[in-house]
């Protein structure tokens, strides 16, 4: 998203309901003008005693006048609204496509409650930009030309005097108080966001923090947050308030204008006294309508500001993704190096290998040697930056990723559960019956759970075994799948629950593409290739016998595994 271009770009595609609510707003505006100015003759004719059937026609034209601003004002309020929500829905659709196309850079990048108040807060700030800065000018520079070239055929001067108030009102004060604005910039969406950040800190580390006596710390720290963010928020209210103030006395001063120069121009026959009433509610009702534009300096600012900090949040992933893949064949990773934003060193450094359609491959090393980062390599969650990676001999840039997952099935290091069913949490189909999801829960000794217990969020009712093997249990759901990617799939698991794990993983995936990320060394004999990564380098590969016999890393690796399990 590019500053505010893009809000512009969304606004014109919808023109019609935007060229409707300016129709409409021009007509209720006018429509309110004529209403008061007709009210003004009204009463100047029937103080001078003028029969009441000679006004019958005016009291008629205002009666009509009263009906048209109230359905002209919601013609106004209904297309403007309309458009704006329009675009408003265009904007978080963009905006969220482009989250999806690197969710997981962003989530190293910035911190959960920043994304999420640009996600929600600054967002929804969006929605002012056409309601209270690109329409209520345009419309009230129709209005108030009309109005002037209406008054002009009284009197000149009264209607210079309109002039030199439409120059102030919709010019000179929105641009200095806008000027002023960004010169003092306020800081409340950046107190906002840290104010955001620390109640998340706080809430979802509130056990660590109570157990290791940390929770006054933090929360005299979100305080403080919160403080800071009060205080900038009513300095910001103060300048609003100080501008509305200036703005609504400037109006006053320019219909004060209108009356001292109609009454003067009516003591010397230059204007009939009937017209200075008129005059005088046509400027009230004029300057009233351009109140409006006090607030519009700020929801510039902002909504500059806003756009601006959704900008930062760029993709990473490229925008020409359309090829489907139809089959999962041979995967190659050439020279790849790949390093996470503000990262002290690269994840990966010039890995290279080969996954043949079939084979069964572990990746093995320490943690932090850049294992799990593969597996959104592979996937295309990430984007290459040096080097390859080839899926059926085409760059995985340029696959649909969906078509990619949906041969995949996926295990995670840390697999998330929503708040809601153990059914709901299987991800099951259409497809799948109730006995097809007991019977997994069964192979992954999960038998004791019922489809409709409840797992609450993030499921911290579930012990880490058992998330481990309701995990499992989402990938035997869908055995078609032709790539299994498992990232530490038994590390929470007993040796019996780990032993079975494996048992039911080999059968499902006896003639499939497996690829296993592991820092245990158990259950690897039968695999076709082993993979050790040290500091994301390949220091080693080969068959589990051939890396034994060659006494490597492995070897050494191996045997301080069985002396501690020993």
């Amino acid at each position: 998203m590019t500053n505010l271009r893009v809000v512009i770009n969304e606004i014109l595609k919808e023109k019609k309901d935007v060229l409707l609510s300016v129709l409409f707003g021009f007509i209720a505006g006018m429509a309110a003008i004529g209403l008061f100015s007709a009210s003004g003759y009204l009463l100047s004719k029937a103080a001078i005693g003028v029969p009441l059937t000679a006004l019958t026609v005016v009291i008629a034209i205002v009666k009509l006048l009263g009906v048209t601003r109230a359905f002209s004002r919601y013609g106004e309020r209904y297309y403007s609204h309309r458009a704006s929500f329009t675009v408003l829905g265009h904007i978080r659709k963009t905006f969220y496509r482009r989250l999806d196309q690197s969710f997981s850079t962003l989530m190293q990048k910035y911190q959960s409650g920043d994304l999420l108040s640009r996600m929600v807060g600054d967002i929804e700030s969006l929605q002012t930009y056409f309601l209270r800065v690109l329409y209520p000018p345009m419309l009230l520079f129709f209005i108030f030309l009309t109005t002037i070239f209406f008054a002009s055929f009284f009197s000149f001067w009264v209607a210079a005097i309109l002039f030199i108030g439409f120059i102030l009102q919709i010019l000179v004060l929105p641009t200095l108080f806008y000027w002023w604005l960004m010169k003092t910039k306020s800081t409340v969406r950046m107190d906002r966001t840290t104010l955001s950040n620390d109640a998340g800190e706080y809430f979802f580390g509130y056990k660590e923090l109570k157990i290791f006596q940390h929770e006054k710390t933090q929360k005299n720290a979100l305080i403080k947050a919160s403080d800071q963010y009060e205080r900038s928020s009513f300095n910001q209210k103060r300048k609003e308030r100080l501008h509305q103030t200036i703005y609504t006395w400037v109006g006053y001063f320019i219909i004060w204008l209108v009356l001292a120069a109609g009454a003067y121009f009516v003591s010397d026959g230059d204007l009939n006294g009937i017209y200075l009433a008129v005059f005088l509610l046509l400027s009230i009702t004029l300057f009233e309508n351009s109140e409006v534009l006090s607030a519009l300096p700020i929801h510039l600012a902002n909504s500059q500001e806003v756009s601006e900090r959704l900008s930062e949040v760029e993709p990473t992933g490229h925008e020409d993704m359309k090829t489907t893949v139809s089959s999962l064949g041979s995967l190659q990773m050439e020279q790849l190096t790949f390093s996470y934003p503000n990262a002290l060193s690269p994840a990966l450094l010039d890995v290279s290998f080969i996954l043949n359609r079939g084979s069964k491959t572990a990746i093995v090393g320490p943690s932090g040697s850049g294992k799990s980062t593969i597996i959104d390599l592979v996937l295309g969650i990430e984007s290459t930056q040096d080097g390859r990676i080839l899926w059926n001999n085409e760059l995985v840039e340029k696959l649909e990723p969906s078509s990619l997952w949906k041969h995949s099935n996926v295990v995670l290091q840390e697999s998330h559960f929503f708040y809601g069913t153990v059914r709901d949490n299987l991800f099951a189909d259409s497809t799948h019956t109730d006995a097809d999801m007991l019977k997994v829960l069964e192979r992954v000794n999960l038998s004791y759970l019922d489809l409709d217990s409840l797992v609450l969020e993030k499921g911290s009712n579930l012990s880490g075994g058992e998330k481990q093997r309701l995990a499992v249990a989402r990938t035997l759901l869908k055995p078609e799948a032709e790539l299994w990617l498992l990232d530490e799939p038994t590390s929470s698991l007993d040796t019996k629950n780990k032993d079975n794990i494996y048992r039911q993983l080999w059968n499902e995936t006896e003639d499939k593409t497996m690829l296993l990320i592991t820092h245990e060394l158990t259950h690897l004999e039968d695999m076709d290739q082993i993979i050790v990564l040290q500091e994301g380098k390949i220091v080693e590969s080969g068959t589990y016998e051939e890396l034994m016999k060659r006494q490597g890393e492995f070897f050494q690796m191996k045997q301080i595994e069985d002396s501690v399990l020993l």
